[in-house]
């Protein structure tokens, strides 16, 4: 790896993106590189390159590195160095001490403060992204790749692999599978992630599969680190512990809470090698406006929203439409089933029909099957040649049917013959049978399907005909369709109630179960 300018000298870390090292320029003085892997630079990835470094030469922090240069032409950032190393590093190479501990934490919990009072989310703290001075035990946070200066924003859900940042050290909300949105306290949990490391040896959640990770964020609770380890003051648990709170109006909501917290257990324990039990949080006081994040007045939808998904696991196909005027909360009604997914590694799909497209058929669902193969391409080589094994076999000589309207298959399998011209009507019934093959290979008793079509008012013909067939063949199962529409623009006539209306009279002549009802 060479950069023009630059010699590097050693890599510190690296994660799916980039990867940070430690060079020299040309007259011999010491900086950080980062520095994409790809050697293939896409317009984004400069764009998101500029912008942290335009971020972080606007900062004057000393527990920021000072940003010195950025190189386009290798999308390289440029920064001061201080001879610090990834915590992880220090942490590998031994467990810290409670005094190394607090001088680690007290400075980097000021550092997250400072960022905040600026407005600035990190939104990637984990103990690669912070920097420690071997001797001095001085902090620097690095890596501002996903950092927001937004107050809040919505995470939308995409498959774990595709998730930006440290997956074991993300809050619950950041993984999107929560129903809320992302603000500043995001980073109070991925400290508390870290620092559970740094006292206990290990991270609060560990997993090879990312599923797995997801779940342990957002629905289990890990064993406080005096459980894990006798020698950690309950105290200091306890703080790690509040830092992990599912909900971020259970953390701390300021830094200086934190801080003052913090400085509290490192008197006690410099003074007496022993920290008493108090009341956390007496100084903790918010200086952000913000709202609480629940919904309210929706439990009994909710209830049956998540009774109709965990009767379609193991189960036929089945469909829960939600009706109401734009804005009314449709959609966030719907993301409360992202937790129940997760707990049982199911998938959620979600596709958007356009009131200027209805003559593409099958639109929405196209969106959804795309963006899901292309996430899925970022999995493990391992999981990937798993996946391939499983398409070829589902689709066989038809795979070309369904990779001619969703072109990310060609990458999993090669390129695809077309299908043989047929007429229109045959051509669609081909299409729907090949692409219940297609769905089965990602709806199965393991893996349940969840997939959310938005403005189905706007349904072209030839979907709603593929989601009768869906509901009403014994075949299909562990599948969960969700449906939301404007009732206010459908009429008793509209295409999308004839639809429903033929799917109920294949229920009443004996078929299979009719949609769950409209809610």
């Amino acid at each position: 790896m060479e950069i023009p300018g630059y010699r590097i000298r050693e890599e510190l870390a690296r994660d799916t993106q980039y990867v940070v090292c430690r060079g020299e320029t040309h007259d011999a003085a010491a900086v950080l590189l980062k520095l994409p892997l790809s050697p293939a630079l896409h317009p984004a990835t400069i764009a998101s390159l500029r912008r942290e470094h335009e971020l972080l030469a606007a900062l004057d922090l000393p527990g920021v590195p000072a940003a010195r240069a950025f190189e386009p032409q290798t999308g390289t950032l440029v920064f001061e160095d201080i001879g610090a190393r990834p915590l992880k590093a220090v942490l590998t190479a031994g467990r810290l001490s409670l005094d190394e501990f607090f001088e680690i934490a007290l400075g980097l919990t000021a550092t997250v403060g400072e960022l905040h009072r600026r407005r600035i989310i990190h939104r990637n703290l984990n103990p690669w992204s912070v920097l420690v001075e071997p001797n001095t035990k001085r902090t620097q946070v690095f890596d501002f790749s996903l950092a927001s200066r937004l107050p809040q924003e919505s995470q939308p859900p995409s498959p774990p692999p595709l998730l930006h940042g440290r997956l074991g050290y993300m809050s619950p909300e950041q993984t999107g599978r929560m129903n809320r949105v992302v603000d500043y306290r995001t980073d109070f949990y991925s400290l508390g992630a870290t620092f559970y490391e740094m006292v206990t040896g290990r991270p609060p959640f560990h997993s090879e599969d990312p599923l797995e990770l997801v779940h342990g964020h957002i629905a289990k609770a890990p064993p406080a680190p005096s459980e894990v380890d006798p020698a950690v003051p309950e105290a200091l648990s306890e703080i790690v512990m509040k830092l992990l709170s599912k909900t971020a109006e259970g953390r701390y909501q300021s830094a200086w809470g934190l801080k003052a917290d913090l400085e509290r257990c490192a008197g006690q324990w410099a003074a007496k090698r022993a920290i008493a039990r108090f009341p956390l949080g007496e100084r903790d006081i918010s200086d952000q406006f913000t709202i609480p994040q629940h919904l309210y007045g929706r439990e009994g939808e909710i209830r049956t929203l998540l009774e109709a998904f965990e009767r379609a696991c193991g189960g036929p196909a089945s469909l829960m439409l939600v009706a109401g005027y734009s804005g009314i909360g449709k959609t966030s009604l719907i993301n409360e089933v992202h937790k129940p997914i997760v707990g049982r590694k199911g998938r959620f799909l979600s596709g958007k029909f356009d009131q200027l497209e209805r003559s593409t058929p099958y639109g929405a669902l196209l969106q959804a099957f795309r963006g899901l193969i292309g996430q899925l391409l970022t999995e493990s080589e391992e999981r990937v040649a798993s996946l391939r094994e499983s398409l070829k076999t589902a689709l066989g000589v038809n795979a070309g049917v369904v990779s001619a309207v969703i072109p990310e298959l060609d990458l999993l399998l090669g390129p695809q013959p077309s299908p043989p011209p047929l007429p229109p009507a045959e051509s669609q019934n081909r299409f729907n049978y090949v692409f219940e093959s297609f769905l089965g290979v990602f709806a199965r008793p393991e893996h349940p399907l969840v997939v959310f079509l938005d403005d189905l008012q706007w349904a072209d013909s030839a979907t709603l005909q593929l989601l009768a067939r869906l509901l009403t063949n014994p075949g299909v199962s562990d599948l969960f369709l969700i449906g939301a529409y404007r009732d206010n623009e459908v009429t008793a006539d509209h295409v999308l109630m004839k639809a429903l209306a033929e799917i109920r009279a294949y229920r009443a002549a004996g078929g299979q179960p009719r949609p769950s009802g409209r809610r």
